[in-house]
């Protein structure tokens, strides 16, 4: 009995202790191949034309879904990309980048 209670504790334990909370940013960074890197604050997001979607699906990694985000408002990474220029010297290798977003 005292080792079922032993294993339930560190069991717990471990899960209390496992999960992180993702801290919070006010501003990311666009670096790599691009002539000049570029820093958004979350601040500057207001310049950009903003888009409402009435809902998004969350799925998880089995494609099961979790839940649903309902009225999300912001703006597109493809508007906030269009401001850098990447640095390559012929445009038919541009299809060969890729992004990596990082936390």
């Amino acid at each position: 009995m005292k080792s079922f209670l032993l294993l339930g504790f560190i069991t717990t334990s471990l899960f209390a202790f496992g999960q992180k909370p993702i801290p919070t940013t006010e501003n990311f960074t666009i670096e790599g191949k691009v002539k000049k890197e570029m820093t958004v604050a979350l601040a500057d997001l207001s310049s950009y034309k903003s888009y409402s979607i009435d809902s998004i699906v969350i799925i998880n990694h089995l494609g099961e879904r979790r839940s649903t985000l309902k009225n999300v408002k912001g703006v597109l990474l493809k508007d906030i990309l269009g401001k850098i220029e990447i640095d390559s010297e012929n445009p038919k290798v541009l299809s060969e980048f890729y992004l990596h977003c990082l936390r």
